[in-house]
Order: C-alpha cells, then structure tokens, then sequence
C-alpha cells in the first residue's frame, strides 16, 4: 500500500512517503535532501540529484557550509573520498545506489548503538549520547510518530519547520535511549516536565539533559547515579565569546583569561560557558542564576542547592563542537557519537 501525504509551506515542500518504511524528503530552494530508496526518485517532474562527498567545504543541501565531521555534503561532480570520514560513501554513488539499511527509526537506533560498542549501563556511570541530527532526517516520520501530546504540541511551537524537524528527532532519540536504559518501550516513557521545563522522569528512577547546538548537534545524559547536566555547542561560537565575557566570568576567571592570548582567550571562554551551562542544568535552577557569581574550573567539584555535589567535566566530541556533564563526582563518564552506518559502508 502506497500512502503520500504532501503539505506545502511557504518555502518548504514536503513530501513523505511510506512504503512499509519511512522515506523523507525535502526542497529548500531547489536543494534536495534524500535518504530514501525507489531507485527513480520523482519530486516536482525533477529527479533527485545523489548526495556526493567533497574534500574542500561546500554546499550542504540543507544549509550552506555544513560539515560533518571534516567531509561536506553537496550537489554536483563528486570529489574523492575524504579520510577518515565517518560516513563512506562510494565515490559517484548515485541516488539509487545509496540505500539506507535500516527500515525505521528504532531499527536505525540499534545499528547505531550496536556500532558505538557501548556496554555501560545508567546505574553505574553517567551515559551521554551524541548525535548529528542531519543523519537522522530519513527517519524524521517515525520520529514524530514517537511522540505524546505534549511533545507533539510542544513541536508544532516552534516556527520554522527545521526547528520542528530538530525538535522532533531530539524527543524521539530522549525516548530511544531512556526506553534502552529502562527497557521498556520507547513510546511508553513516562517522561515529564519539571517546575523549570526540563525533563524528568516520575520517582528519580533516572535522572537525564538534553543540548542542542547549531539546529544540528545533540547530546543526551542519563544517569541513575544522580543529578546530571550536559551542554554542547558549536566551536564556531567562539569567535562571539569575548562579547559575553563579564557575563560569564567570575572575577577570578576573568583575572586568568586576560592571560591569554587569542583564540586561545575565546576557546577557554566557551569551554567555561558549557561547563556553567552544564552546572546550572544539573541544579536545576537554568539561567536563574548568573553565571558570573560562581567559578567552574575543569573537573571542579562545585555545590548543588541542598548540599549535594557534582562534578563538571569535559566531554571529548570531536574539533567541531565543545561539550561538558555535571555529575556524581566518583562516576565515570561514558560518551559516544551514535550515527548510523549505511548499506554499502566500507
């Protein structure tokens, strides 16, 4: 049975079609983005034009100049492969020969975390979970599918259809990798919202953040060791950290950043913001409290309200973005980028 569902927006066409899996496509500007397979793919009497690496930064056909992890996707001749780049794909593959080998969004998230080799489980470390959510967009129809009333409201929120995308994929991997933790359905976590809007589950039976960065990047913590935060952003954001550098600093950071020369200034200055990011997150107080009243050293070991303490680390996550966890101090950290591995993957 073949069912096509087509909604048009103002800059945004949208087709999804379903034939016993989920298929996703989007136009933005005459940019494709496919990650289906009939192999004669059809959109406005147009064929889908075929994914190909290049070595140099290009065009992304979802936005300008996005790179994952040192390879860049665009229209047009392909390039060589680049080295070490996470997702092989053939050189001049084609649309009909790029199939993607996971049928729905669930059978994607095992693949994924089978491939990580991820063995820790919540009750003995702080778990942290990455992930490109450009990757994920052929299963954006399961991933609404996911979701409950209030998700679904809270999605339909948001503005832009991108953000909705993003939102959207980030609730239903929330959902996988707590559904995995508690093993149980992912569709049947019961997970709530706290008096600050973050996400809780009922009882503390698992404690869990969630960071976006750059409508592309996420990072989910679970732990079942106590409270926990995580913040990740985009390095690129470090070229505007001097501008935020009294709001920031305490008085003593900012005495040992006027030591500095840039862009090692800048970087330090990001790196001190996702680490109070991920503090403020893992007390539950958000932005209550200004960041400038407090230090966050690497590793500080630093006071949750009610006298409890946490321990703020650095996460290692690659050049192009900088993230950090609160958590119980004697836990270990397990973090690792779960992306997906296509047919065809050398």
């Amino acid at each position: 049975m073949l069912v096509i569902i087509l909604t048009m927006q103002s800059h945004i066409s949208r087709l999804v079609i379903s034939v016993g899996y989920e298929y996703y496509f989007q136009l933005k500007a005459n940019l494709f983005v496919a990650a289906a397979e009939p192999s004669a793919a059809l959109l406005a009497d147009r064929q889908v034009g075929a994914l190909r690496p290049s070595a140099t930064r290009g065009q992304h056909p979802r936005r300008p100049f996005c790179q994952r992890q040192g390879v860049c996707f665009r229209y047009g001749a392909g390039a060589a492969l680049t080295a070490g780049s996470m997702l092989q794909l053939k050189a001049n593959p084609g649309f009909a020969d790029t199939r993607w080998s996971c049928k729905t969004l669930r059978e994607a998230f095992e693949s994924a975390l089978k491939e990580s080799g991820w063995s820790a489980t919540a009750d003995a470390c702080v778990l942290v979970g990455l992930f490109d959510l450009d990757d994920w967009l052929p299963w954006l129809a399961g991933a609404y599918a996911m979701l409950d009333a209030q998700e679904q409201q809270r999605v339909q929120r948001r503005r832009a259809v991108v953000d909705r995308d993003q939102l959207a994929l980030s609730y239903a991997l929330h959902r996988l990798l707590l559904g995995k933790a508690l093993d149980c359905d992912p569709a049947e976590v019961p997970i709530g919202r706290d008096a600050a809007g973050c996400p809780c589950l009922p009882g503390g039976i698992l404690c869990t953040s969630l960071s976006h960065a750059d409508r592309r990047a996420l990072a989910l913590a679970i732990t079942a060791t106590g409270r926990v935060g995580v913040d990740i952003e985009s390095s690129n954001r470090a070229s505007v950290m001097p501008e935020l550098a009294e709001r920031v600093c305490h008085p003593h950071e900012m005495a040992e950043l006027r030591l500095l020369a840039e862009p090692a200034r800048s970087e330090a200055l990001l790196a001190l913001w996702v680490r109070k990011e991920a503090y403020l997150k893992a007390a539950g107080i958000g932005l209550q409290r200004e960041m400038g009243t407090f230090a966050a050293p690497r590793d500080a070991l630093l006071e949750l309200p009610g006298g409890e303490l946490t321990r703020v680390r650095m996460l290692e996550v690659g050049p192009h973005w900088i993230a950090a966890v609160a958590g119980a101090p004697e836990v270990p950290i397990a973090s690792s980028w779960l992306r997906i591995c296509t047919a065809g993957t050398e």
